[in-house]
């Protein structure tokens, strides 16, 4: 998910369920931040910040994405996901 805070700047959070999907090197979680950042430079952004849970997504505590969340609202910025979760539309 990318937040966008401003003009030119965005967060970064990323998510993995288990320290298993995380793997040794956190190959899914470089692979998730490096697309958020394409994603960043495709359309003006530069990513300020990002942010990293390694928990169930079916958690609304996950303490990373409550501060990711803070910060956006802090900043009065825009939540938005460059691409729609599992099992939307």
């Amino acid at each position: 998910m990318v937040v966008a805070t401003g003009i030119a700047d965005a967060f970064f959070y990323g998510r993995v369920s288990t320290d298993a999907q995380a793997g040794e090197k956190h190959a899914s979680l470089d692979t998730q931040e490096a697309r958020a950042r394409e994603y960043c430079a495709s359309r003006g952004l530069r990513l300020v910040t990002s942010f990293i849970d390694v928990q169930s997504g079916r958690r609304d505590d996950r303490t990373e994405y409550l501060w990711m969340v803070d910060a956006a609202l802090a900043s009065g910025g825009l939540l938005r996901s460059p691409s729609p979760p599992r099992g939307v539309p």
